[in-house]
């Protein structure tokens, strides 16, 4: 599901690498840090608001939903969490338009997505085995238990 990014772009002190995910008010992207601080070491996340949302006169209504999510989720720590380290802003590479954006935990191995593929041979009528379905929705709720 992921793809690579048209080309690498900077964000800050982020190198955008590969995107991850897109929603309709933001895109998540696989990121490294290239900062000449402290930053973090390896791969992270980096979420931001879709850079065409910029021009549209709702922008500023995007931006403080994004920055409540960001505080909300800043605050949470929970093993089936991915961590948020900072929310930062930056000029947007391709609108010049200063966004804020979101440092998280970059999780390696499959997405869900991967999973159900895999477990229901490629969608083909086969159900997801139900320990599994068990268990997936077991570790879902309990994220989603800690966060609300």
């Amino acid at each position: 599901m992921a793809s690579p990014a048209r080309e690498p772009q900077a964000l800050g002190d982020y190198l955008l690498v590969e995107q991850l995910g897109e929603g309709g008010m933001a895109e998540v992207f696989r990121a490294q840090y290239i900062g000449r601080g402290s930053g973090p070491v390896g791969a992270v996340v980096v979420k931001r608001i879709r850079s065409e949302l910029s021009s549209q006169p709702e922008f500023p209504i995007f931006r403080d939903m994004f920055l409540n999510e960001a505080r909300l989720v800043r605050r949470l720590s929970h093993p089936n969490l991915a961590r948020v380290f900072e929310l930062l802003e930056a000029d947007d590479p391709i609108t010049g338009v200063r966004v804020p954006f979101i440092v998280g935990e970059y999780v390696q191995g499959r997405d869900l997505w991967t999973l159900m593929r895999t477990a229901t041979a490629g969608f083909s009528g086969r159900g997801v085995p139900p320990a599994l379905a068990a268990f997936i929705i077991r570790e879902v709720a309990a994220g989603l238990g800690h966060a609300h």
